[in-house]
This record gives structure tokens, C-alpha cells and sequence, in this order.
């Protein structure tokens, strides 16, 4: 093991753990009372970001809830260099934002088209007028709908009424927020930011939720209802549900050893399919710095601390990381290989996945013996296909490429994504899609 693996999972265990994150917890509330400021969330909002519109509309949800104020900032052009496939992501998106505005009873019409760069220009420069204003929320909706063409008003009227800023100070201005939004230590839209932590779109209100009512500023008693919603699917009651019929109809799973949101999306996978008697096909892929994709520091991090967020939450050991990035992610990759041949592709994903995120494992060394064997495999048997003289040792540089163009021929790059008959979705966080799927034929 070199020194970069043996120091990364004590680092990574400082740094996302939960004494850590009750301590900068702390240090911000101290430093906001010494301050004598209020309670305030950051709201970063695009126009043209359907994941932004869906927020602005359950944001009214925490100002009711908790004795806080809203600062909305708003952006336009964000780095490329977190945005690999920006075409994809505007097709995938709309279609996940109504998708997700009919399971949170929210607004998002279906086909809906994204305004045009001078039409954002326009709405973004009206806000920027009205900043300050007590009505700045209400203002937002209005003018973000007008936009998109959803409400019965329009742009010009917006305009005529509330005023903008000219393009040049529009433009300015936004590029300002998109460098706080980047020195605070994210890259995305669609954004919340309270003392020092970021929570995205309406998928991680809870978590937001959750924080505000440790500190006791609600107003009122919490209906977890809404915010704990894409939580309560079927493991919460599995032992109370009615099994269904065998289907014939498989479900794909594309995975990813270098991704901790795949990690923490396996054993419910595993289980809903076991319940619905659904067949998984496990198609693992390269990860996307390993496919010539780029991820600057920010998303790393914040990934890392979400990804922590989301295994708590889920009841998933997390957070001594050791990155399988290049060798270690090519040598699971063949063995898995092995694996599949002995019909023990869950037990090897488990056991990997856990000493890769949960344990500090360095699985480009000796310790991935260790992870085999625990999942019932015989090492020496695996370990002849890391050899060359093995004619399989490359196999799996033909299976992942060709796992790789079916996920981009799904219209997503991602992982962990899962396809079943007609549905398609990205993120850990979408397995109610899919249990949705599941339980509707008219899906299929």
C-alpha cells in the first residue's frame, strides 16, 4: 500500500465524519450568534434549471416550518468542467423534474421546453432588480414561470412591471454569485446553503429539515411527511407487503466500485428485487475520471459529505474511504468477472464496496484478497484473472465499454443508473421510480 491509501481513509473518516460535522456545526452557530445574525439559507437559482423551479416551489415548506430568512442569488453560466455532458443532462432533467414533481405533488409539465440564453438573460436581470424585496420569493415563481412558459403571465409583462437590470450589469452580477457559489464550496444550481453545508434540490430538504430542527427554531411541530417522503418506499414496511408475481422483465443496474452513491444504493436494490422477484442485471462501467471526464475538488467534497448524509440515513456503513481510482477499480473489475461466474455478484459487490467506502480497504493491494474471499470466493482462483497469461484477464475492458454505450444510449452517463421497461433514472435517490415502475404494468 503506498502512503496516499494508507493516509486517505483516516483523512476521509476526519473529514466527513460525525464528530467533524457536529463541530463545524458548532463553530458556525457560535460564530453566527457572536455575529448577531439571523438564521439565513442561501438559495442558488437558474432559470433555466428545472431542479431550481421544483425547489423554488417547496422552499415556502421550511419558511413556514422554521423561524429562518431565504437569500436567493441568482446564476446563468456555471463551470463546464462539472457538467461532462451538458446536452444529456438538459433532456435528462426535464423528464426527471416531472417525474419528481408528480411524486412530491409539485408543478413541472410534462415535455416542457427550457427558455432560450436571452430569454434567461431577461428574467434573471428582472430579479436582480427586485433584490431586497419582501415579495423577492413570490417574484421568483412568477418570473421563473414566465420563462418557461407555464404561467399565464409573460416576460415582457414580468418586465414591464418589476423592471431589470441591462445585460451587462445581469451578467456581471451572476458571474459574482457563480464565484461564491464556487469559494463556498459547491459548482450547482438548484442549491441550498445554510452554515456551511449544502443541500440539493428537494432530494436533500430533509436532510436541511433535519438540521434546522436540531437547532429549535421551528415554529411549529414538523409533519416529516413531505421531507421524508423519497425514503418511505417499500423496506420500510417489507415484511408487510404483499409479494408480487415473478416478472420477466429485468431490471439493469449500472454500477460503478469508484462511486459511494452506487455503494449505498446495493442492498436495497438487492432486496426490492428480491421482494418483487425481479431478475438484476448488474452492468458495472468504468468511473468518469477513469473515461476522461474531469471532477474538480468542490464536487469531490461535496460529494463525499452527501454521499455520508445519505448512507446515515440509510443505515449504511460509511465514511473510511480508501479510492479505488485506476488499478484498484481495473482489478475488481476483472475479478468480478470470477465472480459472475460463480453466481456471486452480490456478495462480491457488498463485500468490496464495503472496504472500499466503509473500511479503508485498499483494494489495488493485498486487502482485496481479503474482500474476495470474505464474499465466498477463493483467492487464488480470482487472483489468475489479474494475470496476463489469463486469456479473461481483459475481458471486462470489452463488457464495461459495451455497458458504458448502453448507458448513454438511455439518454444518462452517471451511475448508479437503473432501466426497467420504459423507465430510466439516475441516482440512488430515484428507487421509487423504479419500485413505482414496478407496481405499474402500464409502465412496462
Amino acid at each position: 500500500m503506498n502512503i496516499r491509501n494508507l493516509l486517505m481513509p483516516y483523512v476521509a473518516q476526519t473529514l466527513i465524519g460525525n464528530k467533524s460535522q457536529r463541530f463545524q456545526r458548532q463553530v458556525t452557530e457560535m460564530r453566527r450568534y457572536i455575529n448577531n445574525t439571523p438564521h439565513t439559507i442561501t438559495f442558488y437559482h437558474r432559470i433555466n434549471d428545472p431542479y431550481s423551479y421544483l425547489l423554488l416551489q417547496a422552499i415556502p415548506n421550511i419558511l413556514n416550518l422554521f423561524d429562518i430568512s431565504l437569500d436567493i442569488k441568482v446564476v446563468i453560466d456555471l463551470p463546464s468542467e462539472v457538467t461532462p455532458e451538458p446536452e444529456l443532462l438538459e433532456t435528462y432533467a426535464i423528464g426527471d423534474a416531472h417525474q419528481l414533481s408528480e411524486f412530491h405533488d409539485l408543478n413541472f409539465p410534462e415535455n416542457a421546453h427550457p427558455p432560450n440564453r436571452e430569454d434567461c438573460l431577461l428574467a434573471t436581470g428582472i430579479l436582480l432588480q427586485q433584490q431586497g424585496k419582501a415579495n423577492l420569493l413570490q417574484i421568483t415563481l412568477e418570473v421563473t414561470e414566465a420563462a418557461w412558459h407555464f404561467g399565464s403571465t409573460t416576460l415582457s409583462s414580468c418586465a414591464n412591471r418589476y423592471g431589470t437590470t441591462n445585460q451587462e450589469s445581469t451578467i456581471k452580477t451572476t458571474e459574482n454569485h457563480c464565484k461564491q457559489l464556487i469559494q463556498n464550496g459547491h459548482y450547482q444550481s438548484g442549491m441550498l446553503f445554510y452554515g456551511g453545508e449544502w443541500f440539493w434540490g428537494v432530494d436533500r430538504l430533509y436532510h436541511l429539515a433535519k438540521r434546522l430542527n436540531e437547532l429549535k427554531i421551528n415554529k411549529d411541530n414538523i409533519d416529516w411527511d413531505f421531507f421524508n417522503k423519497q425514503y418511505a418506499t417499500f423496506y420500510d414496511s417489507y415484511n408487510t407487503l404483499k409479494r408480487r408475481p415473478k416478472s420477466n422483465t429485468t431490471l439493469d443496474l449500472y454500477f460503478s466500485f469508484r462511486s459511494p452513491y452506487s455503494y449505498i444504493a446495493l442492498e436495497r436494490t438487492f432486496k426490492m428485487c428480491e421482494h418483487y422477484k425481479i431478475p438484476l442485471n448488474i452492468k458495472p462501467v468504468l468511473p468518469m475520471v477513469m473515461r476522461g471526464m474531469t471532477i474538480p475538488i468542490e464536487k469531490r467534497m461535496y460529494i463525499l459529505k452527501d454521499a455520508k448524509r445519505e448512507a446515515d440515513k440509510n443505515e449504511v456503513p460509511f465514511g473510511k474511504v480508501c479510492d479505488p481510482i485506476g488499478p484498484g477499480v481495473e482489478r475488481c473489475l476483472a475479478v468480478y468477472s470470477y465472480a459472475q461466474e460463480q453466481n456471486k455478484e452480490k456478495e462480491f459487490l457488498l463485500s468490496i464496496c464495503k472496504g472500499i467506502w466503509s473500511e479503508g480497504i485498499d483494494v489495488a493491494g493485498n486487502g482485496l484478497g481479503k474482500l474476495v474471499e470474505r464474499a465466498g470466493l477463493n483467492w487464488p482462483t480470482a487472483r489468475t484473472y489479474l494475470k496476463p497469461s489469463n486469456p479473461k484477464s481483459n475481458d471486462w475492458k470489452k463488457w464495461a465499454e459495451v455497458n458504458r454505450q448502453d448507458l448513454f444510449n438511455l439518454g444518462v452517463w452517471g451511475v448508479p443508473s437503473y432501466h426497467y421497461g420504459n423507465t430510466t433514472v439516475w441516482g440512488q435517490d430515484r428507487l421509487w421510480a423504479i419500485e413505482q415502475a414496478i407496481t405499474n404494468p402500464s409502465t412496462l
